[in-house]
């Protein structure tokens, strides 16, 4: 009842939800216990391949309807690989989510290669930043829009931005981002405008009394502007490019939108996830918790990208962290960035890039060996401290979902 008076997207995502439930009420007929009827919703749920889309039992345990892209990706390149998968030697790797922090952590690694001094600076936390050593640029990561302290991550960026201040432009990256909080992607985008000016609107479903086929009515668009900081340490005016991806989701997508707006700035990459609206919550007669997707957003032009995602100004071709670049210790959507700038691309020695080969390929003759050589910067810290405390709501939903995309 709850999906059918308030989900947004029945017909952008094809599903016939009067259809599923009724099939779901006929196979529970014959299975009345606990454990069917978890299994028949996580079921229901998953067809909506809607990231915003949960369960929470009342064990606590919360299952989403679509695994994190980034870490879907590197789920199955787990499993392709025995040697480490299926090994209990030095190059096993215990788990997807043990494999999904350590090759996050390569990527990291590749980055810092880039950077002046090889160090990625950062709160251990969301945001990580840099600059290129071989050009006046910028680099910013923010890995999601909900640091788990605000106080410092904003002190973090403000010397970020303070340093770069004077940077001939900056890569802003969010390839690589599970969302939070609006607020956190309006602020930021607020460091590079120099004049108000309207970013998106956003509608919420007004609940459907009839079946969810019918298409759903929504209320008066709200019309959600960005004025510039009013900090001068923290404006940045010079061009930007932005790099998002499949995995750049929620909040990180709303980033994405207000940012496209700029006349400087470049959007590179693929499609972002295409999940904008936030998670409204309903909690059930029995006490289960599950979330939803019940808002539209909207472009300028009025356009909504919901479900298929905004565009980029530019496509890049290659893949989300491919495994041979991640081999070779290369990032090819930086370089693309920054051949969109104009800039020369740094000239890469044999020891520069990654530290060794950061994970074994799907080959049984490939050495397994993990990377042995640290480099003397923060970038340890950071792979070890956000393994450990992000990404927890994404692995959940990539954890219980497995059985659907690595069966």
């Amino acid at each position: 009842q709850s999906f059918r008076e308030h989900y947004a997207f029945f017909q952008q995502r094809d599903i016939d939800w009067e259809d599923l439930v009724g099939t779901a009420r006929e196979y529970l007929e014959n299975e009345t216990n606990d454990a069917s009827l978890e299994d028949v919703v996580m079921e229901l749920l998953s067809a909506t391949q809607d990231i915003h889309v949960s369960v929470e039992f009342l064990g606590g345990e919360t299952h989403y309807a679509k695994m994190f892209p980034a870490f879907e990706k590197l789920a199955l390149e787990w499993t392709s690989q025995p040697q480490i998968s299926d090994s209990e030697g030095a190059a096993a790797v215990p788990s997807a989510d043990a494999y999904f922090f350590q090759q996050l952590g390569a990527w990291l690694l590749i980055v810092e290669s880039y950077l002046d001094d090889n160090l990625l600076r950062g709160d251990n936390d969301a945001l990580y930043w840099g600059k290129f050593r071989h050009a006046n640029v910028g680099y910013i990561c923010f890995l999601n829009m909900d640091p788990d302290d605000g106080a410092a991550t904003e002190a973090e960026l403000v010397n970020a931005m303070s340093t770069l201040h004077d940077a001939d432009s900056i890569i802003f990256d969010v390839r690589i981002n599970s969302g939070g909080s609006d607020e956190v992607s309006l602020f930021l985008t607020s460091l590079f405008a120099s004049e108000e000016f309207g970013a998106y609107s956003k509608q919420a479903v007004i609940p459907n009394t009839s079946t969810a086929s019918t298409p759903p009515t929504f209320t008066e668009p709200y019309s959600i502007t960005v004025e510039p900081s009013d900090n001068p340490d923290l404006a940045f005016s010079g061009k930007v490019v932005v790099l998002a991806s499949e995995s750049t989701v929620s909040a990180g997508e709303v980033f994405a939108l207000a940012m496209k707006n700029l006349p400087q700035v470049t959007l590179m990459g693929h499609n972002t996830q295409g999940a904008f609206s936030d998670m409204l919550d309903r909690q059930l007669d029995n006490g289960w918790i599950v979330t939803l997707s019940n808002e539209l957003y909207r472009d300028p032009e009025g356009v909504a990208h919901e479900v298929v995602g905004l565009p980029p100004h530019i496509p890049i071709e290659a893949e989300l962290l491919p495994l041979g670049e991640r081999q070779n210790g290369e990032d090819s959507w930086i370089v693309a960035a920054l051949e969109e700038l104009e800039v020369p691309l740094p000239t890469m020695s044999p020891t520069d890039g990654a530290t060794g080969t950061p994970t074994p390929a799907p080959t049984d003759d490939v050495s397994t060996d993990a990377p042995t050589t640290a480099p003397t910067s923060a970038a340890s810290d950071i792979v070890h401290s956000f393994s450990i405390k992000h990404f927890v709501g994404v692995l959940s939903c990539g954890t219980v979902l497995m059985i659907h995309a690595l069966a």
